[in-house]
Order: C-alpha cells, then structure tokens, then sequence
C-alpha cells in the first residue's frame, strides 16, 4: 500500500511568500488537524468554514485529496507517495518543521518513484 503525504502550502520561507509548502508528515487528508476549524453539513453534504463560507475542497477514498480554504494561502494537500511535484519533494527533503521522518521512508520514496533527487 502506497504513502500518503501531507504538506501545507502557505506564506513562508525566507521572504515570506505565498506559496511556501511545508511537509506535515505520513497523514491522510481526514488525520490531524486539517477540519478542526471546519464543519460538514449533512443536508447540503458540503463542508464549511466556521464563518460560513463554502469549504473548496476534495476528500478521496483512499486517503487523498485537498482541503483549499483561500485560494493562496492555506491549502492543505494529501497525495501518495508517487504523485509528488518538485516542490513537494523538497519540501520532505528541506523538513522545515521536523517532522520524524524514518530515513528508509524516505530513501525508499525517492529511490524508487524520484531517482533523479538521489545524492
């Protein structure tokens, strides 16, 4: 069974631009954190925001899926391991906010699906 990977993209790095994607760590996209400000309204069968505005986002079966809450700077990604972009794969590699990370994972990861990222 394929990895799933959770970043968030946001304002960040060095000049605090949006667009900065931080790696969350192996989550699927209903794990941790990613509703808690968020609530699921049955009858319509759409998520929202807590101030009532429409939720964009999309929740796949198998783990995946995105949670967009402004269109620039928070957005909440999940993808398997194999459908990594660039700045997706450097943002595991750069680890900015330490995230454990078993070594075999990740060389396994990139080895295997991303051999040009290979030292």
């Amino acid at each position: 069974m394929k990895k799933i990977l959770k970043f968030w993209t946001h304002r960040g790095g060095r000049f605090y631009n949006s667009g900065h994607v931080e790696f969350v760590g192996f989550e699927e996209i209903g794990e941790g954190v990613t509703f808690e400000d968020h609530f699921f309204d049955e009858d319509l069968n759409k998520w929202f925001e807590a101030n009532g505005n429409e939720l964009d986002c999309k929740i796949n079966e198998d783990g995946t899926g995105y949670v967009n809450v402004d269109y620039d700077y928070d957005t909440t990604t999940c993808v398997a391991e194999d459908e990594l972009n660039p700045k997706q794969i450097n943002a595991i590699l750069r680890n900015d906010n330490n995230v454990f990370i078993h070594q075999e994972s990740l060389d396994g990861i990139i080895e295997e699906y991303y051999p040009e990222y290979k030292d």
